[in-house]
């Protein structure tokens, strides 16, 4: 992954509603927000649009029905530890457990074609 850099400057210019029009059209099937795209058309002179895998578009639906449930239990085991209802030992037992279905979740990302 590219290193993320501080952004310290804004850059604003106006464009016709034809020209935003294009590229209107064009960012949602980069997969990038508009400012991501408009940022990589203003950098890079354009974007190249590869379209997500089936097995990406799966991993995704997926990981975004997992998404909430984890992070209520992440919420619920640091209640119960908080409130002394769990031990140390038990709450980071399921910490470390929440902690690499994480990075499965990762990996899984990274490794699809």
């Amino acid at each position: 992954m590219s290193e993320k850099k501080p952004k310290g400057r804004v850059v604003a210019f106006r464009v016709s509603e034809d020209e935003f029009a294009t590229h209107a059209e064009k960012q949602p099937a980069s997969g990038l927000t508009m400012s991501a795209y408009l940022r990589r058309v203003f950098l890079e002179g354009e974007v190249t649009i590869v379209p997500p895998s089936k097995n990406q578009e799966r991993l995704l639906f997926l990981y975004n029905k997992s998404s909430n449930n984890l992070n209520q239990l992440a919420h619920r085991i640091n209640q119960a530890q908080r409130g002394e209802i769990i031990s140390e030992k038990l709450y980071r037992n399921l910490a470390n457990q929440l902690i690499a279905i994480r990075e499965l979740l990762l990996s899984g990302i990274q490794n699809v074609d």
